[in-house]
């Protein structure tokens, strides 16, 4: 294989009866797509969304953990500040709770963050360690259509303190899939696996994906220089 610098063309020339040359040249193209694919996906990120007043997202939740039914709940911005605020709309009185996956913009492949978190109810709180992820970009469906999404990979850590019905201590690994287009998750699966004095060991997955959304007029791609991943 002459490789010119004169030329810029790859020269393979053939021994007679062989084809080691030719395995040579094919291992090369091989390794050189491989690393221009990583280099594209690498490259890859999402800003943080620009959240407008009216923007709305109607999710599905199914807890296999109780026997629940599934329910639905929306989340609406009526007002923005220096953070969005979000009403819930939940006439089934779905058990949202609070958004386990705390993103950190921007988001990007092989992106590691760390967060603690502290929450208290009445005599019960909650101490929740999490480690965060971005592992890749890929395909997503749910019901409100086919996306292009960040996947991130969360870790966390908790403990319940408070009466006896409720203390426990556990490990929830979640998985959230992020989509620029929406500007918002598209789906959510929680696996946990806790104990308590009280039930002994449990485990069970909640899942929660975007049944449809409604965002407000924003300026074109054109103005904005925004773009959207892409799967490489």
């Amino acid at each position: 294989v002459d490789l010119s610098h004169k030329t810029g063309y790859v020269n393979v020339y053939f021994i007679s009866g062989e084809n080691i040359m030719f395995k040579m040249l094919m291992l090369f193209v091989a390794l050189f797509t491989s690393v221009c694919f990583a280099s594209g996906a690498a490259a890859q990120t999402a800003e943080r969304p620009d959240v407008k007043l009216g923007d709305l997202w109607t999710y599905s939740r199914t807890d296999t953990r109780y026997g629940q039914p599934p329910c639905t709940y929306s989340r609406l911005v009526r007002e923005v500040d220096e953070k969005p605020v979000l009403i819930v709309d939940n006439p089934k009185n779905c058990q949202v709770g609070v958004n386990p996956v705390g993103l950190e913009f921007p988001l990007e492949i092989g992106k590691t963050w760390h967060r603690k978190y502290s929450s208290v109810s009445g005599s019960v709180k909650q101490e929740s360690d999490a480690t965060y992820t971005v592992v890749g970009v890929e395909k997503i469906a749910v019901p409100a259509g086919t996306f292009d999404a960040f996947k991130i990979i969360a870790s966390i850590n908790y403990t319940i303190m408070g009466t006896v019905m409720m203390a426990s201590t556990g490990t929830t690994t979640v998985t959230m899939w992020y989509s620029p287009q929406v500007r918002k998750s598209v789906k959510i699966t929680a696996r946990s696996a806790f104990s308590s004095p009280w039930v002994g060991p449990t485990s069970g997955l909640v899942i929660t994906e975007l049944v449809r959304y409604q965002l407000a007029a924003r300026a074109t791609q054109a103005e904005t220089g925004q773009t959207q991943p892409t799967i490489q």
